[in-house]
């Protein structure tokens, strides 16, 4: 019986190694900041404006539309973030506390007013997803 070397089955074969290695990265970050975000970078939009969160070495760094608008500390219990609460402005004076990181590829941080009257009303919620 004669060999034909079929280019369908190695095309085939690449894309199966190629999308294997895609979902094994995907759920390497995934496992990763489930119990350590350090060095990640996380991104989110509410409405149009646009929100990144980075953390490094026990410092976390918000960006508002591309402007560093907070930095602080923060801790990590499993898959809860509390932050050192800093104020920052957007259309209104703001400030972090916390956040929960979803199983299913999320973090979700209320952003609470930062006024004193009103400083336990969550203003809105961003949903980030990791990109680092």
């Amino acid at each position: 019986m004669k060999k034909v070397f079929n280019p369908f089955i190695l095309l085939c074969t690449a894309i199966a190694l190629f999308l294997t290695a895609a979902c094994s990265e995907e759920e390497t970050l995934m496992d990763k900041v489930l119990s350590d975000v350090n060095n990640t970078k996380w991104l989110a939009v509410n409405d149009s404006e646009s929100y990144e969160l980075t953390f490094k070495d026990g410092i976390y760094t918000l960006k508002y539309n591309g402007q560093i608008a907070a930095s602080g500390s923060y801790t990590q219990s499993q898959r809860n973030i509390t932050f050192q609460q800093k104020q920052f402005v957007t259309y209104s004076i703001m400030t972090l506390k916390e956040g929960e990181i979803s199983e299913s590829s999320f973090m979700q941080v209320p952003v609470y007013y930062g006024h004193s009257y009103a400083e336990n009303e969550i203003a809105f919620t961003l949903k980030f997803t990791p990109v680092e």
